[in-house]
């Protein structure tokens, strides 16, 4: 099995030059290859901080997908040592909440680029029949 990273959406720390929280990946397996996208773990973080945020307002966090949950609560996929599979729709609307918070982000031109590659490796999961798993590296 071969692996190839279609999206590279690393962005380093400000800080430290490097990106020093993780990062993670995003892929689907099609004629024993992966097909991947890697982003840093803050850019994806500071995100769905902002969506708990706004949402703690009412502290009712069951409307929310459950990909942001597991995400936030650390559970489901993102503690998954070798990566667990996203169900496409719940993922599919995570990112149109995403979409919503974009322009509050730290670097909005980097979260439009990171969120419409999701969508695209979604995509092209639901094309080719094959499962989205995420990790957390």
């Amino acid at each position: 099995m071969s692996y190839s990273i279609k999206y590279d959406l690393v962005q380093p720390c400000n800080y430290c030059g490097v990106p020093c929280l993780g990062t993670y990946l995003f892929w689907y397996v099609y004629q024993d290859q992966h097909i991947t996208l890697e982003t840093d773990q803050g850019s994806l973080d500071l995100l769905c901080d902002e969506i708990i945020a706004q949402t703690s307002k009412s502290d009712n966090y069951s409307p929310l997908p459950d990909f942001i949950r597991e995400m936030y609560y650390c559970h489901g996929w993102q503690d998954k040592t070798d990566g667990g599979i996203l169900d496409i729709d719940d993922f599919l609307l995570a990112i149109d909440i995403m979409e919503q918070f974009k322009d509050t982000s730290f670097d909005p031109e980097h979260t439009r680029s990171l969120l419409t590659s999701l969508r695209d490796l979604t995509k092209e999961s639901i094309e080719t029949s094959s499962e989205l798993w995420a990790m957390d590296c």
